[in-house]
């Protein structure tokens, strides 16, 4: 909405952010282990876990996808990494792309 030194880095410090050559990210929800992302027009939706495992969702125009984040969850936990984390990627129809901020296990799990 601004400009302002507070109005650009609150939201960085809240993790209220995403990074894009294109295509935008309208929302993120996590509900439980359900992941859902709904964006602007894409040919794919992908998660990736430890930026070596991935679960793609596409189809040309595709504006939303779901995940079950149980299974990256387990993957990510389950590493020696202790900056393991899981990722949304959004690809548009021009191969450009949005990048949401890593989220590390800790604030995933339901405790």
């Amino acid at each position: 909405a601004e400009l302002s030194y507070d109005a650009m880095i609150r939201p960085l410090e809240r993790g209220d952010f995403y990074a894009s050559t294109g295509p935008s990210i309208e929302s993120l929800t996590i509900d439980g282990t359900m992941l859902s992302v709904n964006c602007s027009a894409a040919r794919s939706i992908d998660i990736i876990a430890n930026c070596r495992y991935c679960r793609r969702t596409a189809y040309l125009g595709i504006t939303e996808a779901s995940f079950d984040i149980a299974q990256w969850m387990n993957i990510v936990k389950d590493s020696a990494d202790e900056n393991a984390c899981i990722r949304v990627v959004v690809t548009d129809v021009a191969g450009k792309k949005a990048y949401t901020r890593p989220y590390h296990v800790h604030e995933l799990k339901d405790e």
